[in-house]
């Protein structure tokens, strides 16, 4: 039950973060983003403290929609594919740690 509360957390801060990106200008692009990069390792840290898969799920669904929550429309695919590359090899190695098969199926239908 706490993992439902906990999940519910999480993607709460993220839209958070991207109303206060879009409509209220809060935020930086630069600063929204690294935001949303702290949130998505946080929950990685939680679902390996909760031994939950589904909070690693929902870090993966955070982690990959951050770019597309803080788009402005600009094309900047050097930060995009580096930023693809660290978030999947982070969730390679919580995969091959806590052998949760569902996060490699996840990380590559999202990287395809």
């Amino acid at each position: 039950f706490s993992s439902v509360l906990v999940g519910g957390g999480i993607a709460v801060l993220y839209f958070t973060i991207t109303i206060a990106f879009h409509e209220y200008q809060i935020f930086t692009q630069t600063a929204a983003f690294l935001i949303m990069v702290v949130i998505t390792m946080f929950t990685v840290l939680l679902s390996l403290g909760y031994n939950r898969v589904e909070l690693a799920v929902l870090a993966i669904l955070g982690g990959f929609g951050s770019p597309f929550m803080v788009s402005t429309g600009e094309g900047n695919y050097v930060v995009l594919f580096s930023y693809l590359t660290i978030l999947n090899a982070g969730m390679l190695s919580l995969a091959y740690y806590k052998k949760w098969r569902i996060v490699n199926y996840i990380c590559y239908a999202f990287t395809i």
